[in-house]
Formats: C-alpha cells, structure tokens, sequence
C-alpha cells in the first residue's frame, strides 16, 4: 500500500468522524472521483468498500478507469459514497456545477458526498499539491469554507463540514513528502510512480498522527476543509 501524509490523515479523520455516522464503509460502493496515484482508494479498500476509482488521466499502475466527472459513466443512483479530493478547484467554473450535478446523480437516496478542497491559506494550495500541479493550476479560489459552500449550496445540501491540516502539521507534511520524493528520484507525477517510503517513514508520521489531528480539530486557519452532504 501507498503511504502519503495529507491521505492518512484525512482518512484517519473521516473514520473516526465521519463514515461511522453514514453506515460505515464495510460492504459499501464508493466512487473515488479523480483518484491518482490511489492513496484514499486503498484505505477505503482496506476498510471493506467495494471502490471504483476514476480519473482523467489515470494511472496504469493503480486500476483506475478512465472518466470525467462532469459526465459519469455510470448509471444512477449507484453508489453510497462519492468521494472527490482535491479535484475541483482544477475545474473550469462552468465545469464546477456539472461535477457536483454528476455526483449527486450517482449518488443512491441514503449516500453521502464527501468533497476536499485546499483553502488559499499560507501553505495550502502550495503544501496540497507539492510535487504536482503547482497553484497556477487552481481555476478556482476557496478564501474560507463558506465560499465552498456558497457554490456547493446550489446543488448539494450540506451535512457537516470540518477543516483540516493546520499549519504546523501542513509544514511537517510537506516536508515529508519532498524528502520522500527527492530521495525516490521523483519530483513529479509525471515521472512515474513514488516508491513506497521505508518503514521509518511511516512510524515517524504516525507517532505524531495524533497531534495532527489535535491540531486539524482547533486549527483557527486550516489549509483544507471536508465537505459531507448529498443530493439536495
């Protein structure tokens, strides 16, 4: 399994927080729309989720298919989860309500969206996408959580919503993710995939998981933020 430092904790935090309000995962389908390199389809495999990972250029190592998420290739009302991170704010504007339109349309009654956007905070766009597109890439600007609502609100109803990532555990992120990178030999995507990290890199992050998630819960400035609602 991959190891990636914004996905354990974002994870760790929707399992604790979030799935166990809406049924949990075990024997659900999820949509993981723009999935990647395939962080959060593992963790939501390994949680019991039968997951159908999408992106637009996805990666051959990863089993995702092919799609685009302002068309669907799925029929309605197919799954209990969509989940989206980090996608959105690549959109164009005129994309941005087909997207969510496309998610609520697969969506079955009782499921739930889960979306992630960076916020345009000192480290946020930058630390969300290092070693990747850089913040030039973002067509759409979030200042706080209620500008993604606002837009959101037109086609979603809104459950709840939580920031994330504080300063302190972005930098700490960050810095973990260009040093596993410089020492893989890859400092873009497009160069392949990261090899896995040493087994020291994952017990260093996880004994300072539970500060980051201390620090998610209070952060009076997060560098993301979660939202969970459905079809309105």
């Amino acid at each position: 399994m991959h190891y990636f430092p914004p996905t354990r904790l974002l994870g760790s935090l929707l399992e604790k927080e979030i799935f166990p309000k809406y049924g949990g995962l075990a024997g659900k389908r999820i949509l993981d729309a723009a999935s990647g390199e395939g962080y959060h389809s593992d963790c939501f495999r390994d949680a019991g989720a039968e997951v159908f990972p999408i992106d637009l250029s996805p990666s051959p190592q990863r089993n995702a298919s092919k799609a685009d998420v302002t068309a669907l290739p799925f029929p309605g009302r197919s799954f209990d989860f969509v989940f989206s991170s980090q996608l959105l704010e690549h959109l164009p504007f005129e994309d941005f309500g087909k997207a969510l339109s496309e998610y609520g349309r697969v969506l079955r009654p009782e499921g739930r969206i889960i979306l992630t956007v960076p916020l345009k905070g000192p480290l946020g766009y930058w630390a969300s996408d290092i070693g990747h597109a850089g913040p030039e890439k973002h067509r759409n600007t979030f200042e706080t959580g209620a500008d993604f609502d606002r837009l959101a609100g037109a086609y979603l109803e809104k459950d709840e919503s939580f920031g994330y990532q504080g300063f302190a555990g972005t930098v700490l992120m960050a810095s973990l993710m260009g040093a596993h990178r410089i020492l893989s030999g890859k400092s873009h995507s497009s160069q392949g995939e990261i090899l896995p990290p040493p087994e020291i890199y994952k017990r260093a992050f996880e004994s300072v998981l539970p500060l980051l998630e201390k620090e998610s819960a209070s952060a009076k400035n997060p560098q993301a933020y979660c939202y969970v609602g459905k079809k309105s």
